[in-house]
């Protein structure tokens, strides 16, 4: 069964309900973060989202990520994990729904067969200097102690924001790292959100051994990705017509 994958939606649940509902039959459905915060949004509006997560966590084929403007909510004391449109309001709103045992099912990281994906990217400066042996594992490790970081107050490399998005790391995490300066892992393919392109539904970024997209982008539609499970991924962008238009296909690197 393939896997859709489906990045930033900012309380624009109808729209990947409409791709869920587009693609089936499918197997496992990826949410790459950022399920609140917009322009203009609403104390209401964020209590919505929330009955619309706790509705995806409860079905067992839904995997859902952190993003940057997800994390606030669960962790609002933790001041390293502020991020713009945070409001208390919005914040209550959410709390009244989403329970810590309902944000614990959340991940920083997921994979879909060879396809490494997470909220904004893992990027190379964030290794050990010691090449891990198992990326996966380490992958495991070092997010169990980012989430233990942000139960406990305390900055992580994973969640926090670098210098190009105003943080106080050179380098943001999973959650923060801008994808116009996103490094790739050799040996690692990744598909990403976070960073919006108005004009670009798809962008690439190549390596040795390592082929990246960041599929940001809601201006003509909302970008998706079907991977089969040979590997193979379709990306698709579902319009505001409510039709899906495919836009590329790949497959990962050395394959």
């Amino acid at each position: 069964m393939r896997t859709v994958v489906i990045p930033d939606l900012h309380h624009h649940t109808t729209v990947a309900d409409r791709i869920l509902a587009w693609a089936e039959p499918y197997g496992r459905a990826v949410f790459l973060g950022d399920y609140f915060d917009d322009f203009d949004d609403t104390p209401a509006m964020a209590a919505d989202t929330a009955r619309w997560v706790r509705a995806r966590l409860a079905d067992p084929r839904h995997t859902l990520l952190w993003g940057n403007h997800d994390l606030p909510y669960a962790f609002p004391d933790n001041h390293d994990l502020g991020c713009p449109g945070f409001t208390w309001e919005k914040h209550a709103a959410i709390a009244a729904v989403l329970r810590p045992r309902d944000w614990s099912a959340l991940r920083l990281h997921a994979w879909a067969g060879p396809w490494l994906l997470s909220h904004a990217g893992l990027d190379r400066a964030l290794l050990p200097a010691d090449a891990p042996t198992s990326l996966a594992e380490w992958l495991r490790e070092t997010e169990a102690e980012a989430l233990s970081a942000a139960r406990h107050g305390w900055s992580h490399p994973f969640t926090a924001s670098g210098w190009c998005r105003g943080g106080r790391r050179p380098i943001g995490g999973l959650t923060w790292r801008d994808w116009r300066s996103f490094e790739p892992v050799p040996g690692a393919c990744q598909i990403v959100g976070h960073t919006p392109s108005r004009h670009e539904a798809l962008r690439r970024k190549d390596a040795p051994g390592s082929r990246n997209f960041c599929v940001d982008h809601h201006h003509t539609g909302q970008t998706f990705v079907l991977i089969d499970e040979d590997g193979s991924a379709a990306f698709h962008a579902m319009g505001k017509d409510g039709l899906a238009r495919p836009l590329a296909e790949a497959r990962p690197a050395g394959t």
